[in-house]
């Protein structure tokens, strides 16, 4: 319905005020028809994306805009993204680049009327970079010979780091909060970590900690030909023997000089010097844990006796050898491959009945001559025992001893 006003026309007549009111219809416009609009448009948006806790998204956003005008008249609405140009608005803007960004709005209604304003939003599309320390006594090869503590640090250039959310595991447990832990046992380990930043992206790292804290064990044996007393004939031969379980043998040594020199040990080894041998040995494994010395001890006899027996200068025909009652017996006894010179106190010849081994038909008969053999090389020792008094029929035994140990026997028969 239109509206009418009055206004007030003064007439003035002599002394007379006449008041006279006139009325005129004029239109007027309603908010949002016409050239008196005043209210601005409205702008309504939402963001979809993986939106965290900390207002960080962790994937790209999509921005979507509307505008509408109090009179549902036709609007022009307008974006600009981090400060660019504007441009018109058509269709949900994607962004996909991780930080910080700012989009902008500006919307138009048909009388001018201005709505503008802008959005924050936050993108990290990165996860953070992890770094795994672990400390502990390095050996070679990549092993610890302690126990290893493990640190971590972790960066993120974006949204930071969630320090509450760093995790960790040893040897796929499940992941526990923290990072600090360490490993202590022999072996080889899987250390993870993970960090997160304030977008909830994860980030991890992880790492194979090798840990020998144990040396090698080697024993040894020595091998030959046995002599008597439990001694070995030249040459013995010793073998080395080393394990480790964790890391491996690297390399096993030995000395004949009481540790002055180490030897590398190749295999099996020969000892030629007579006498008593002790050997010091020891092993060290690929983390370089070196084992306690050890020690083997053997008797080397670098002589080996072969009595042969004559009887008036001639040699006998064969073993048994026979002999007449109250003749008398030459003896030679020959260290073959015999290395250094055998003392004549060293041996002693023994004569027993074996019918009665208990009571020697002759005892402690010691060699008076030694010679050398120029031809040989050998050694050379002769006895001249007799046997007065023996009756025809008796076996005897002719005992050698050596060092006090029996080194050689012969088989002697009487005869009438």
């Amino acid at each position: 319905m239109p509206r009418f006003r009055r206004w007030p026309w003064v007439k003035a007549a002599s002394s007379l005020l006449i008041l006279v009111s006139l009325t005129f219809a004029v239109p007027m416009l309603a908010d949002g028809d016409g050239e008196n609009d005043h209210r601005p448009p409205t702008v309504s948006y939402s963001l979809s994306g993986t939106l965290s806790g900390s207002g960080w998204y962790a994937s790209q956003v999509t921005a979507t805009l509307s505008c509408t005008d109090n009179g549902h008249r036709p609007t022009t609405l307008r974006t600009s993204l981090d400060g660019g140009a504007y441009s018109t608005y058509t269709d949900p803007i994607t962004v996909s680049a991780s930080g910080t960004h700012t989009l902008a709005y500006r919307c138009t209604d048909q009388s001018g009327n201005l709505a503008s304003g802008s959005i924050p939003f936050k993108i990290d599309l990165t996860a953070p970079q992890v770094t795994i320390s672990p400390a502990g006594l390095l050996g070679s090869n990549g092993w610890y010979r302690s126990s290893v503590s493990i640190t971590g640090s972790a960066t993120d250039t974006v949204s930071g780091i969630d320090a509450t959310r760093n995790t960790h595991s040893v040897d796929n447990a499940p992941f526990t909060s923290g990072w600090s832990t360490s490993v202590s046992t022999d072996g080889v380990h899987t250390v993870r970590l993970r960090a997160t930043d304030l977008a909830g992206n994860t980030g991890e790292a992880g790492a194979t900690v090798r840990i020998d804290q144990t040396p090698p064990a080697t024993a040894a044996s020595v091998s030959g030909n046995p002599a008597p007393g439990g001694a070995y004939y030249v040459p013995a031969t010793v073998t080395l023997s080393a394990t480790d379980a964790t890391s491996g043998v690297a390399a096993s040594e030995y000395s004949l000089d009481g540790g002055a020199s180490w030897r590398a040990y190749g295999g099996p080894f020969s000892v030629s010097d007579g006498g008593l041998a002790t050997m010091q040995y020891r092993s060290r494994d690929q983390a370089g844990n070196l084992e306690q010395v050890g020690s083997v001890s053997f008797q080397v006899r670098t002589c080996s006796l072969t009595p042969e027996l004559a009887w008036q200068g001639g040699l006998a025909s064969a073993a048994p050898y026979a002999m007449p009652a109250g003749g008398t017996l030459s003896i030679r006894f020959t260290w073959e491959t015999c290395s250094g010179f055998i003392h004549d106190e060293s041996v002693v010849v023994q004569v027993v009945d074996l019918a009665q081994p208990a009571y020697p038909v002759t005892a402690g008969v010691y060699g008076s001559d030694v010679s050398i053999d120029d031809a040989t090389g050998e050694y050379r020792m002769d006895f001249t025992p007799s046997f007065y008094g023996v009756l025809p029929g008796t076996s005897l035994e002719v005992q050698v001893y050596l060092g006090g140990t029996l080194a050689g026997t012969a088989q002697v028969v009487v005869q009438p």
